[in-house]
């Protein structure tokens, strides 16, 4: 709530296309600090920061996203961006049950799903 809130006044006050490029910079900052923190009390205060900068562009993400719309269709993609988005997670359960199953039967099968899927999720 506080990255949402902190990120939209900056983003209002300064514009998303130059407040997003500077907190993906200071989440990629605090970061790679995480691992070199051995104070618990430090951790904690590093990882409430990294926190509040990973959550904070999804703010402007949203906003973003309805601009790709037109007008005439707008809250129609909205709800469809919105709705779409618990469509998959919930197969989770399914598929998490089905996994065992599926590998003693065919134990090729999770292994060639997740070689053939990594390079198409990751774009390459």
């Amino acid at each position: 709530m506080i990255g949402h809130s902190s990120f939209g006044f900056i983003a209002d006050r300064w514009g998303r296309r130059f407040t997003v490029p500077i907190v993906t910079v200071l989440a990629g900052a605090m970061f790679a600090t995480l691992g070199l923190v051995r104070d618990p009390t430090l951790l904690l205060v590093d990882g409430f920061f990294l926190a509040m900068l990973i959550v904070a562009p999804f703010s402007a993400g949203l906003y973003s996203i309805q601009e790709v719309f037109p007008t005439e269709v707008r809250a129609t993609g909205w709800a469809i961006i919105f709705g779409a988005g618990g469509l998959l997670p919930g197969f989770a359960p399914l598929v998490g049950g089905m996994t065992p199953t599926i590998a003693r039967a065919f134990p090729f099968l999770p292994l060639a799903t997740i070689s053939t899927l990594s390079p198409i999720m990751s774009g390459t």
